[in-house]
């Protein structure tokens, strides 16, 4: 019982979720069945907190799994953010990391997201996962689009450069 309390412990300071899951376990033993309740402790996602700052500079603090995109997380809390394609390819959904490097979500669904995006600090919302706290600015398709011009990246219905535009 106490390995049990120290595993729960564990798990409650690691913010990971756990799921008690209890299973009928039946062994025969000769004609007759013998049955008994077990209970497992399985772990589930890391959960972390991702701080939204809206357009009306509004901030909304949202308690995402790593498993689950941002985008999806705020449409669940009643956020209706921008979103297009939900592949990681349009840039309707851009969003920028403003208070550490953009490693702290993981893009890796995306269909077309570059190296330097990362550098930038923009995430696509709509393939966004969490793997630490972090905060982000939503509704940045325009600047993600001109930030990838500018280093010679395809943007959606666009060529790599922009015309007139710095």
């Amino acid at each position: 019982m106490e390995q049990v309390r120290q595993l729960v412990l564990h798990f409650l300071s690691s913010r990971e979720v756990l799921f008690v899951r209890q299973t009928l376990v039946c062994h025969p033993l000769g004609q007759t069945k013998a049955c008994s309740t077990t209970t497992f402790l399985v772990p589930m996602s890391k959960v972390y907190d991702i701080s939204l700052t809206l357009p009306d500079d509004q901030k909304v603090t949202l308690q995402v799994d790593e498993n689950t995109f941002i985008l999806d997380a705020a449409a669940k809390a009643g956020l209706d953010l921008p979103h297009t394609c939900l592949q990681g390819w349009c840039l309707t959904c851009a969003g920028q990391v403003i208070d550490r490097p953009a490693t702290c979500i993981d893009n890796s669904a995306a269909l077309r997201y570059y190296p330097e995006d990362q550098e930038g600090g923009f995430v696509l919302l709509c393939t966004a996962k969490p793997r630490q706290n972090c905060h982000l600015v939503t509704h940045q398709a325009w600047a993600m689009k001109i930030y990838r011009r500018k280093r010679g990246r395809p943007t959606p219905g666009g060529k790599p450069m922009f015309d007139g535009l710095p």
